[in-house]
């Protein structure tokens, strides 16, 4: 992950590559997600900006990296056995850089913080199954960084 800051239009460019895994990401199942969370904090240290805060897909899909499938009336996600259509398929493919870019709307922004994170399944797939266990339902930390900005 590569973080970059132009202070001319206040904008955040993360760079994504996935090296070493010699395949997509994320594998396996249609479920799992990668998800790409930015915060901007102050001063103090207080977030003041986030890319997304409860619902990654419906929030910022460009955070988003997963195959997503649809039922027959287009509804998404669900799991693949009620699968008739795929709604979308981003992955991180190998050796292949993908740049998503934040324009940062607080001028008090003076830190900001980048997190990879994989998920076992959407929250709500796993709500509608009854699975609270935090092992699926909490996000795993692939990789983060940080980037201190000018004043």
């Amino acid at each position: 992950m590569e973080l970059h800051y132009s202070p001319q239009n206040r904008e955040v460019q993360i760079t994504l590559t996935n090296i070493g895994a010699g395949h997509a990401l994320p594998t396996g199942t249609p479920l799992r997600m990668v998800l790409l969370k930015v915060v901007g904090r102050d001063e103090n240290g207080q977030v003041v900006w986030e890319n997304w805060k409860n619902n990654p897909l419906k929030e910022d899909k460009s955070a988003v990296f997963m195959k997503i499938l649809a039922n027959a009336e287009g509804n998404g996600p669900v799991p693949p056995w009620q699968a008739t259509q795929i709604l979308m398929d981003r992955k991180l493919l190998p050796e292949k850089p993908v740049t998503v870019s934040y324009h940062l709307p607080a001028e008090k922004i003076r830190q900001v913080e980048a997190k990879l994170l994989y998920r076992f399944a959407p929250a709500p797939i796993l709500e509608k199954f009854g699975i609270t266990d935090p092992h699926f339902t909490l996000p795993k930390l692939m990789v983060q960084q940080s980037l201190n900005l000018p004043q």
